[in-house]
């Protein structure tokens, strides 16, 4: 199923920023048969070609699309890269249906919400050119190949690690080992070396643990959407 030209009309439509988070928590079934709901382009699109039952994989893609376009539009994006997607769609230009085929296949990959939230706050920092679109795409990678109970182990990772953070922090090795392998986190033999200039680093037996930059951007994009 193309969805990539009406996810592209969805995304930059106006009348998404006033999603109202009801709409977000209604059920699978109810998305669809929902009158407002479907109106939007990506939603009369999944009808239409389905026609009769909608599957409940492509229910769970509208939810997270939703979501997504909820996070992205919950902190400011510069006006002028919202108008030139407008502009490139209306001129139907390549580069534009490539990003959002981008988005488009890892938001159909996606095992959740949280993830497509996650999502939806890293286009938001790639348009307010805060990140490149290189790292764009791998922290897209790196969020839909977590662990949701990783996610949690991260997070408190990202807390700990603060100069100024004072809390504890619970050791999982093979949650550690999957972030390692993320580059999230970073590992090296510890030989009492100082490394404060990285934060607060966990030692544990002979190994220093320290979160890298991959895993303070994502840590504080989970913390934001608790």
């Amino acid at each position: 199923m193309d969805v990539v030209i009406p996810m592209a009309e969805s995304l930059f439509n106006d009348d998404m920023k006033d999603l109202s988070m009801d709409f977000l928590e209604l059920g699978l079934d109810s998305i669809t048969d929902n009158e407002i709901l479907r109106e939007i382009p990506i939603v009369k699109t999944v009808c239409a070609i389905t026609k009769t039952s909608i599957a409940i994989k492509e229910k769970f893609l509208l939810r997270k699309f939703f979501n997504f376009v909820k996070a992205f539009n919950n902190y400011d994006v510069e006006e002028e890269e919202i108008s030139k997607r407008k502009n490139a769609i209306h001129n139907n230009e390549k580069w534009v249906y490539d990003e959002i085929e981008f988005l488009s296949v890892y938001l159909d990959d996606m095992d959740s919400v949280k993830k497509a939230r996650i999502l939806g706050r890293l286009y938001n920092e790639y348009l307010n050119r805060r990140i490149n679109w290189e790292r764009f795409c791998l922290f897209t990678e790196i969020v839909n190949r977590m662990f949701s109970y990783d996610m949690d182990m991260l997070l408190g990772f990202y807390d700990y690690s603060k100069p100024d953070s004072s809390k504890g922090l619970g050791f999982d090795l093979t949650s550690y080992n999957r972030l390692v392998g993320l580059g999230l986190i970073d590992r090296e033999i510890d030989y009492g070396q100082d490394m404060s200039k990285y934060g607060r680093v966990f030692r544990e037996k002979s190994y220093a643990y320290r979160i890298t930059y991959a895993g303070k951007m994502i840590g504080e994009i989970i913390k934001q959407l608790k």
